[in-house]
């Protein structure tokens, strides 16, 4: 646990939607350079380092990058998902698929507040390096899926 300040928790928590503004404006940019498949799979990168950091941060400004790189990662995700399931769908579910993808949103915000609770993952010392792990499982699950 780090001796933090109200002012770093402001920063840490802004850290994501930070991150995810960059990586929203430059999701589009990167689409038309290498495509939406080659995209979702280059942007694991910014969830597998963002978690690695978070996850054995050995201070608090690591795992602000963390946070911030992870930010960038949801932030592409959150460009590019919807453009790569339309594209991909049948025009007969594409509607379906879409409304999806917002559920399962809505499901992972969640099992992330059920997951941060306390006792949930661990005590107070190690529990809250593995829910910022955590994020870790799903990216490499997309990556078996898109590979």
């Amino acid at each position: 646990t780090f001796n933090t300040t109200d002012m770093f928790i402001s920063l840490f928590v802004s850290g994501n939607p930070i991150g995810g503004l960059f990586g929203a404006l430059l999701a589009g940019y990167i689409a038309d350079k290498i495509g939406r498949r080659q995209s979702m799979i280059l942007n694991i990168f910014p969830f597998l380092v963002g978690c690695t950091l978070m996850g054995w941060s050995p201070n608090q400004w690591v795992l602000l990058v963390g946070r911030v790189v992870v930010g960038f990662g949801v932030g592409i995700g959150s460009g590019l998902t919807n453009i790569f399931l339309a594209e991909v769908a049948p025009i007969s579910i594409r509607g379906g698929i879409g409304m999806l993808y917002g559920v399962m949103i809505t499901i992972g915000t969640l099992l992330s507040y059920l997951l941060s609770m306390p006792g949930v993952i661990g005590d107070g010392r190690a529990g809250w390096r593995l829910f910022l792990a955590f994020p870790i499982l799903p990216a490499l699950y997309q990556s078996l899926v898109l590979l």
